[in-house]
């Protein structure tokens, strides 16, 4: 999905990024785990953890569905480039 969300021109620069910050999560949500669990108690832990699915879940159903939408659509107006006259050349 995250590949069909970013402009063509920037599509594996999104992508990329949007694969680092992901696992970038999970690389932290391992470390938090146990201090969560020592100061909340397996219980709140995993309540927690439900409520923040559950807040994913509620951001999912909120953002624009990008079916039977063409990746053109999708992306947006493509900027065009100004050429360089000679005036602007110059500065």
């Amino acid at each position: 999905m995250p590949s069909e969300l970013f402009p063509v021109s920037l599509r594996a620069t999104g992508h990329g990024i949007s694969a680092g910050v992901g696992k970038f999560g999970a690389f932290i949500g391992v470390f938090l785990f146990p201090l969560l669990q020592a100061g909340l108690g397996l219980r709140g832990t995993l309540l927690l953890t439900a409520g923040v699915s559950v807040a994913g879940l509620l951001v999912t159903l909120v953002l624009p569905e990008p079916a039977r939408r063409s990746l053109e659509e999708i992306s947006g107006p493509v900027p065009v480039p100004v050429p360089a006259t000679a005036s602007t050349a110059a500065v």
